[in-house]
């Protein structure tokens, strides 16, 4: 099924060139609707008109920069969505153990057997 520039939703197997023109194109729609022009959001933000004009073309743009946007828009609060806070269920305490801090790569097990030709 083909979706028209409408209706493009950003979907687990969307490309990221789609998925940052849909994000782009969400951002300005949420703009225009605030009033703002891009010099008004380029003023207000401290980013550049140009800068602006390419994250709502679907250009790469730094995440700092989609954070002031989000921040000028005020949807900032819906990166807590995005990014939910982990949490443990007090029977998964005991199991976990301590909290992990980071995760290291597994060292392979020593080798017990041998090629028929090693001593």
């Amino acid at each position: 099924m083909v979706m028209s520039e409408a209706e493009m939703r950003i979907l687990l197997d969307s490309s990221d060139p789609e998925v940052l023109k849909e994000a782009g194109a969400r951002l300005k729609a949420l703009r225009i609707a605030s009033w703002m022009t891009q010099q008004d959001l380029s003023d207000y933000t401290g980013i550049a008109l140009r800068t602006i004009r390419n994250l709502e073309n679907g250009k790469d743009v730094s995440f700092l920069t989609v954070i002031k946007v989000m921040r000028a828009l005020n949807i900032l609060q819906n990166l807590d969505t995005t990014f939910p806070e982990e949490t443990i269920r007090p029977s998964q305490i005991r199991q976990l153990g301590k909290p992990r801090q980071r995760v290291r790569k597994e060292s392979e097990p020593e080798r017990t057997w041998k090629w028929g030709d090693e001593k």
